[in-house]
């Protein structure tokens, strides 16, 4: 902290904030006594004021000078924090202090002095710190004034001192004061509400404070200490229940809004939940919509294909028939010249038989030249029935082959056109399990059928061998 002394127009010069907070006017026999004193001998004692021209200590001097019109005042700068300012406006009026009686404004700067000395209500006092108050009272004695922020061991004797009172006792009820309503701290200031039983209504919370005054008005300032101690004591009760009731309230207030964002969060996630269902319904729709697509596309493709397979089979259908239809005009054929041709070994079977007769039956006289004409004939005989006999098998062995041939021929048309239709309609639930066994059953009932044909046939690798009737034994 340093200072400057100078010299100012007193216009310049402004009160501090706080000045009618923590002190009131002066009486006005003291007030005109200052002022003939200045009216005399000017202002000796500087005017405490900030750099910004913040009066700190001297405002009764500084009204004065206006009221004189003074050109210029003494000021002395203090270059200070507003805390050590806020201190030095109370600690440096000290004839304000001695003559300012108003409860409030005395509770106002204990509540400062507490605060700025952070005094422990209740703490002890040591033997150092008792000597420095004796020392501190002399100074105030002497009109001392001494920046008391870093001193030791403060305590509520040390504020009564400081603002005019004698006991710790008159400086706790002074701080209970502050937390009156407004309307009740300024009964007390206007003298018509007594300190002790302010005090006991100090300690009703503010909210209780207004319905008292509220409901009594004015006429709270003839309460009596007794009556503010029982109102005291029965608002406590009224106090903890409303307390309980409010802290009730709050736990259902925040039930409520824990209820409300549960409900919230509940109605979130149903909304997300319809939204995923959707989307779900969506997608699979969207599948469902590619593999009737696909599907469409296959039986098309497939429908083209049965088509195509149609066209073909109707193609070799019809080659088919024409081919049996040669084979048959062939096999007519064959089977014509081998019938003309049996007719004619049988004429001349018959012609031989009757020329063999007509042998036995001639007279004696060519007995001679018989045996060997009739060894001729008898061979010829034999051949011509051998021949006949093998025409006849041959025929025969034909036509029956002709004739498997046509049944396995009709049998493979059949299946060739029954299996394109199945397979266009298996090929549609290719994934049905159903359809799956019943393919599954019907493959394996061709496989017994086809081993089965592989049965029919002989062990020699179904290689027919015809029989070559042409010769034999006789």
């Amino acid at each position: 902290m340093f200072f400057v002394q100078s010299k100012v127009n007193p216009k310049l010069l402004k009160p501090h904030p706080k000045n009618d907070e923590y002190y009131s006017p002066l009486p006005e026999d003291k007030y005109k006594e200052i002022k003939r004193s200045i009216a005399f001998n000017g202002i000796r004692d500087p005017i405490k004021v900030l750099p910004d021209y913040t009066v700190i200590a001297g405002h009764q001097r500084l009204k004065i000078a206006l009221e004189l019109e003074l050109e210029t005042v003494p000021v002395e700068v203090l270059d200070i924090s507003q805390e050590e300012a806020e201190y030095l406006l109370i600690a440096d009026n000290h004839e304000r202090r001695q003559a300012d009686d108003d409860p409030i404004r005395k509770a106002r700067r204990a509540e400062f002095l507490a605060r700025y000395w952070d005094i422990r209500w209740g703490g002890a006092r040591n033997a150092k710190g008792q000597d420095e108050i004796t020392q501190n009272c002399e100074k105030e004695a002497r009109g001392q004034n001494v920046l008391l922020k870093n001193s030791e061991n403060k305590t509520l004797k040390d504020i009564a001192y400081a603002i005019g009172e004698k006991e710790e006792r008159t400086v706790k009820r002074l701080l209970k004061l502050n937390e009156l309503i407004p309307e009740l701290q300024s009964l007390i200031s206007k003298g018509r509400l007594g300190t002790t039983a302010a005090e006991q209504l100090a300690y009703l919370s503010p909210e209780a404070q207004k319905e008292l005054f509220d409901a009594l008005g004015e006429a709270i300032s003839e309460i009596t200490v007794k009556e503010a101690k029982e109102l005291r004591a029965g608002t406590a009760e009224a106090e903890q229940l409303k307390k309980k009731l409010e802290e009730a309230q709050e736990r259902g207030a925040m039930a409520e809004e824990d209820l409300y964002a549960a409900r919230k969060e509940l109605a979130e996630l149903k909304s997300t939940l319809e939204e995923h269902i959707e989307n779900a319904r969506k997608d699979a729709a969207k599948q469902e919509q590619e593999k009737i697509e696909k599907l469409e596309a296959r039986i098309e493709h497939i429908t083209r294909q049965k088509e195509t397979a149609d066209v073909r089979v109707k193609e070799l259908a019809e080659k088919l028939g024409e081919a049996k239809a040669k084979v048959k005009e062939h096999f007519d054929k064959v089977l014509s010249e081998k019938e003309n041709r049996i007719k004619k070994l049988e004429e001349e079977i018959a012609g031989l038989h009757q020329t063999i007769k007509e042998l036995e039956n001639r007279p004696p006289k060519v007995v001679e030249k018989m045996p060997e004409d009739y060894k001729k004939l008898k061979q010829e005989l034999e051949q011509k029935n051998q021949e006949l006999l093998a025409l006849t098998r041959s025929q025969l062995v034909k036509k029956n082959r002709y004739m498997v041939r046509d049944s396995l021929s009709a049998l493979a048309q059949a299946l060739g056109k029954y299996m394109k239709d199945a397979e266009f309609k298996v090929k549609m639930l290719a994934d049905d399990p159903e359809v799956y066994e019943d393919v599954m059953q019907f493959a394996e009932l061709l496989d017994k059928a086809a081993s089965e044909m592989r049965s029919w046939v002989s062990i020699k690798g179904g290689v027919v061998i015809e029989a070559d009737f042409s010769s034999g034994s006789r």
